[in-house]
């Protein structure tokens, strides 16, 4: 990792008017008795559900990859606000 913040290409707005049309992202580390645990996820911005996530014993692009694949399966499956 080189240290630079990620470019912000939702101009820090996190409200979506429709489902699957804005994700946001974060990482997180957490203690356990085999080690740390990172777990990647990502959210709707509409309806605040998680919509992908990934759980690795080491942060990186193998994480980062297997949270995309787990959110190509997800998208397509979140429910439409009701009206």
């Amino acid at each position: 990792m080189n240290g630079n913040p990620a470019p912000d290409l939702i101009g820090r707005d996190f409200h979506a008017e429709r489902p699957g049309t804005k994700l946001a992202g974060d990482v997180t580390y957490l203690p356990t008795a085999e080690g740390w645990l990172y777990l990647a996820c990502q959210l709707d911005l509409a309806t605040r559900e998680v919509v992908g996530y990934a759980m690795a014993g080491k942060p990186g692009a193998r994480l980062r990859d297997r949270q995309r694949s787990r959110q190509r399966i997800y998208v397509g499956s979140v429910p439409a606000p009701n009206k």
